[in-house]
């Protein structure tokens, strides 16, 4: 059986890979040299990137609490040996003290993951592990939108907050970010929130990435198999076919943050 964290590495290039590498291009930009913690690196669709992008005289390390993950991004360094200047760990931010100082701290679709009530002490740890003039950047979620949103609330009696609960997800808005991060002693460099959406090569694939992504707890399998069903009218409501290429969409929040 295939893994949740082997399908969210095939799928999510074209969906949060492709938004942390405009977001890397656009707003963070690490440049040769900088040592870098990407913060929940996952399946490490952006560890290779990083490397890239900060040479062999920089170092990247990444952590992510999710073991299958890491066991996906190591084989997948593994197969680009070449980077040398990259380490994968299991943990969570605070395993990843033990490597700082850091010239930048890259998030990307990781905020929300995290309960609340800890987010004044997460910022505060990635603050402490920043060089002075180092900079925090992250992508993060403040609401779903369109067919993906729906899909979602279909399965828990038509209630999108039912599934945000589920997953574990807190969204938040921009100004939220910008208050605990200022509160944390940050300076905001730039900052923004908009809606985009990312295409998905069809129906299957953008389901099968969701499943992934939410560790299960959205259930692919009818709405994949659905051909004529209350599935099969939310995509036509959308207008969207199943052979096609369909959106993920959101509303996206993107903030780069420096310590003084």
């Amino acid at each position: 059986m295939t893994s949740y964290a082997s399908n969210y590495q095939r799928f999510s290039q074209f969906t949060q890979q492709s938004d942390a590498a405009n977001f890397l291009d656009n707003a963070l930009q690490p440049v040769i040299g900088d040592r870098i913690l990407d913060f929940g690196c996952g399946t490490g669709n952006v560890l290779i990137d990083l490397a890239r992008r900060v040479g062999s005289t920089g170092f990247v390390v990444g952590i992510d609490p999710d073991e299958d993950r890491i066991k996906v991004a190591k084989r997948r360094l593994d197969a680009h040996a070449a980077h040398a200047n990259v380490e994968v760990h299991l943990g969570s931010v605070d395993e990843s003290a033990k490597y700082a100082p850091y010239d930048v701290i890259n998030s990307n679709h990781v905020m929300h993951w995290i309960l609340p009530e800890e987010h004044e002490k997460i910022l505060r740890r990635i603050y402490g592990q920043l060089r002075p003039g180092g900079r925090f950047g992250f992508t993060t979620i403040r609401e779903l939108t369109g067919y993906i949103r729906d899909v979602s609330a279909t399965q828990y009696e038509n209630s999108y907050d039912d599934f945000l609960s589920a997953v574990g997800w807190a969204y938040r808005p921009l100004s939220y970010w910008e208050k605990l991060l200022t509160d944390a002693g940050f300076e905001i460099v730039c900052s923004a929130e908009e809606e985009r959406a990312y295409f998905v090569p069809n129906c299957e694939a953008l389901l099968t990435w969701w499943e992934s992504t939410s560790l299960g707890c959205f259930n692919a399998a009818p709405v994949i198999e659905d051909t004529e069903g209350d599935y099969e009218k939310l995509l036509k409501k959308h207008r969207w076919k199943k052979d096609e290429p369909i959106p993920t969409s959101a509303i996206h929040v993107d903030v780069v943050a420096r310590k003084p």
